[in-house]
Parts: C-alpha cells; structure tokens; sequence
C-alpha cells in the first residue's frame, strides 16, 4: 500500500505576471512505500502533531490566495489574472517546475511523459530509486529522467507503454494523468468514469481513475458530458490538477474536511474541499 506524508509550510511570495501572488500551502512531502513498517516512538508523535495540524486546517483555519506589491519570479507569458497563476505559482515554489527558458512558463505548451513523471518525482521529494535505463530500451543512461522514471515504475506509477518502452518523449493524455494521480493517491475507491462522463466506455483502463478524479474535483471533464480522454493536456492545465491533488482552497474558501485513512490510518491522507 501507499503511505502518504504531509507537512506543512509558511506563505510565500512570487510574482506572476506584474503581481506578486502570495500563496500559502502545505510542503506536501508524499512517500510512496510498498509495504508498511512499525511506526517508531518519534514517528508516532510526529502523527499526532500532524494529525492537531490538520484538525486545525479542517476548521477553516487556512490563508487562501491572495494579491500583494511586486517583485519576485517572473513569467512573461503569464499574467496575473490567468486563470492557472495560482497553481503556477505554486507549482515553482514547491520546486516542481521552474517554467521553460529566457522567464517563460508556455502554460499553453504541451507535456511529455519524461517530463510529467519528472513533475511527480519532485512532488514526492525526490526520492531514491532506480534508474528508468535499466527497465526500458528507449531510455538512454543518464537521460535527465532517467531516476524519475525509475522511480515511477517502482512506485506502480507506470510500467511503461510496453515492448520494453518508456516514449519518454510521448505527449500525455487526460487519461493517462489522472491515472498516474489515482496510483500516487493508492488507489482509492470512487465512482466509475463511465458513470459520469459520455465518452468512457464502461470498463475503459481509465474508468475509475477519472472517476476517482472527478469526484475529488481534480479534473472536472471538458465539457458537454465529455472527458477527452485522449486529448494531450497542457502545462497550466497539469500544474491546476496538481494544485488540487495537493488540497488548495477553492475560490470560495470552503472549509477543508479529511478523507480516506487520515489520521485513523496513522498518516495524513489526502484532503478534499467540501
């Protein structure tokens, strides 16, 4: 099964566009472990502090996104009204991005599957693992995803596109994100996609995971009863999924509430707006 660990972190500062965006958060520090170990003394106290920090946020008590000065990092292509700035923003302050070149982020530019395993490893914390080279032909040693592959294939992430293959260099589809989200998640229980949205076909490898996504208000379809399973996904819109996998306030402020093991489980889990 998978653990999942969470702390928590202070607001920060950066700009978007000529506006700082000043976000608060959780360093969400995931670890992904295939089998679970005996707590120790000190990790147990460290789950009820997090577990009284988290009772904390769950009433409420959790800053949202808000407009401050100027100055910071700046991406021009991208302004301070973009519907995706705060997940931008948040996606370079916890390290998971640093946009493309020459102070561009391309929130219209496509994702490679190198790239969004890459974004996922860092989430996680750049944990140890083995080396995708070693598992698929089509990665070369030393490739500059080559431990973030490794470690997705590890992790159950993906095993690849088969024959021996990774396509490192492969566009990612809607589906084949939410999927990788679901599996960073453990799996969890949730209606069938086929349920929700008219293009998923009962049954389809994806079903639950959009499912699953759909429910949590990660990926919410692109309209007119449909998902767009196939349709490969741009970096705005892969940094807003990530944003709310994390657990963000939506635009309203809703309170926060636990789902799935939580605190009872012995490790932070997930958290959904309500």
């Amino acid at each position: 099964m998978f653990k999942k660990v969470r702390a928590l972190s202070t607001s920060r500062n950066l700009n978007i566009g000529n506006t700082r965006i000043q976000t608060s958060h959780n360093r969400h520090r995931r670890s992904f472990r295939n089998q679970v170990s005996q707590p120790s003394e000190a990790s147990s106290r460290m789950t009820v502090i997090r577990c009284l920090a988290a009772a904390v946020l769950a009433v409420g008590l959790w800053p949202g996104v808000g407009l401050a000065g100027s100055g910071g990092t700046e991406f021009a292509d991208v302004t301070s009204d973009h519907w995706a700035a705060p997940a931008i923003g948040w996606a370079v302050e916890e390290g998971i991005t640093q946009g493309t070149d020459a102070g561009r982020f391309e929130p219209d530019g496509l994702v490679t599957r190198a790239q969004i395993v890459t974004f996922l490893h860092r989430m996680a914390g750049l944990p140890d693992g083995s080396l995708g080279s070693d598992t698929f032909m089509d990665l070369p040693a030393g490739h500059w995803a080559d431990r973030a592959v490794g470690w997705a294939v590890e992790e159950g992430i993906t095993q690849g596109t088969g024959a021996g293959r990774f396509e490192p260099d492969g566009l990612v589809t809607r589906a084949q994100i939410v999927t990788f989200l679901h599996r960073m998640a453990g799996l969890p229980d949730g209606n069938a996609g086929s349920g929700i949205f008219d293009d998923i076909p009962a049954g389809h490898w994806a079903d639950r995971a959009v499912g699953w996504a759909a429910d949590q208000e990660i990926a919410t379809g692109i309209g007119g009863g449909r998902f767009g399973l196939d349709q490969s996904i741009i970096r705005a819109r892969i940094v807003t999924y990530f944003y709310r996998y994390a657990g963000p306030p939506d635009a309203d402020g809703h309170s926060r509430t636990l789902t799935g093991s939580g605190c009872a489980g012995g490790v932070i889990s997930r958290y959904r707006w309500t």
